[in-house]
């Protein structure tokens, strides 16, 4: 019975997709700041070209090219694990039909090939080695290169295992962070024994072009991240705090003293002056914006440095006030649940600086975000932003410190 490995892979494939689609996304639970390490699987089917004596027009001039002939199918399962955004190990298990046409003294001979690969692979993501990880990023690119072992089931006279030596490249087109689309151009250097012929070319040689699906597994880890330590509702709510008032003492005057003499004179009562109440000083409010760079929680300019500094010293000459640190994020790309999450980064950010560099009391400081839904200013791009508000009203009665 013949066995058609192309036609399995194909199956293969449309399981895959089935159990794909069948279970919940984690896209939610994809951070957009950190890259998650976890397994994959795939599957991918195609076609390829075998090269050996006879045929190697490479090596042996004399040989005729024989293209369209020589196209086989393959079909590869694989599973791996990506260790970082850019390396990954994979090992896939590969089923070829190679179709070995050749010309031997004028007389041309078509011989079919079958074989099993076990294949294992370095891949690099070279878009993500130079540009660093986006999870939002839709297409990459990546090499790969490593070794192998095949078993070919037609050779009656030579070895039926050979090792294989490969490399190729890879182009992704990624659905989701979890599920991608994959096509893969490979090269193989196959020993000599692959069509059961050992003559004078030391190697034989395959090429093949796969099209397939990936899918990635995220580890459910909990990420050490700091954040907020938000006072329980228990706690009593500071009152507004109000302005002490002196309130003068106001001296009575004495009864006026009468001098009896000789002379009558004209009696003068002494009168202490009124004490006068201090003027009350008043704290002026202070908004200091801070721009962030696009989908990061890194400040736009260098002088944004200038600004934190400057609210910072406000903070210091006013050590009554309290400060409210609202995150924002642009609504012109990414999903709500990506922008509240940059948004509280980056408030974040904002608030450990004024705590941990220019020395602010945590107590003094409250963390807001507000995602993409609110959107202070009208170009997109300043509402990437941290707003630094003195805190008064509803913000000032309902504080919640922020913790370390």
């Amino acid at each position: 019975m013949r066995i058609n490995y192309f036609s399995i892979t194909f199956v293969a494939l449309i399981i895959l997709l089935q159990t794909v689609s069948a279970q919940k996304t984690l896209q939610t639970n994809e951070s957009s700041l950190k890259f998650k390490s976890g397994f994959f699987i795939g599957g991918n089917a195609g076609i390829n070209w075998y090269l050996a004596e006879g045929n190697d027009f490479l090596f042996e001039k004399a040989n005729k090219l024989y293209f369209l002939k020589n196209i086989g199918t393959q079909g590869v399962l694989n599973v791996g694990y990506h260790f970082n955004p850019v390396y990954a190990l994979r090992s896939g298990f590969e089923f070829d039909n190679y179709n070995y046409a050749a010309e031997f003294f004028g007389v041309e001979i078509t011989t079919p090939i079958k074989s099993q690969k076990l294949n294992f692979d370095l891949l690099v993501n070279l878009t993500n080695l130079k540009k660093g990880y986006d999870p939002d990023r839709k297409i990459t690119l990546s090499a790969f290169g490593g070794l192998g072992a095949a078993f070919y089931n037609n050779n009656k006279v030579a070895k039926k295992i050979g090792g294989v030596l490969r490399g190729g490249i890879q182009g992704d087109y990624h659905f989701t962070p979890q599920l991608a689309l994959n096509v893969i151009a490979d090269a193989n250097i196959l020993t000599d024994n692959s069509n059961d012929d050992v003559l004078e070319l030391p190697f034989d040689m395959t090429g093949g072009v796969s099209v397939g699906l990936s899918y990635r597994f995220v580890e459910n880890k909990k990420q050490s991240k700091i954040v907020p330590v938000i006072v329980p509702e228990t706690t009593p709510v500071p009152k507004t705090i109000e302005p002490e008032i002196v309130t003068p003492k106001i001296v009575e005057p004495e009864k006026p003293k009468v001098v009896v003499v000789d002379t009558p004179k004209v009696v003068v009562p002494e009168v202490k002056p009124v004490v006068k109440p201090e003027p009350i000083v008043e704290i002026p409010k202070m908004i200091e914006n801070i721009f962030f760079k696009f989908n990061t929680i890194e400040i736009d300019q260098e002088n944004q440095e200038a600004n934190i500094y400057r609210y910072a010293e406000y903070l210091k000459k006013y050590a009554n006030i309290k400060v409210v640190v609202n995150g924002y994020a642009d609504n012109a790309s990414g999903t709500d649940e990506i922008n509240s999450e940059i948004s509280k980064y980056r408030a974040i950010h904002i608030a450990k600086k004024l705590i941990k560099t220019y020395g602010i009391d945590s107590n003094r400081i409250m963390v807001k975000w507000h995602g993409c839904k609110n959107q202070p200013f009208n170009e997109i791009w300043k509402n990437r932003v941290v707003i630094l508000n003195t805190a008064e009203g509803d913000d000032l009665i309902n504080f919640k410190s922020f913790e370390q």
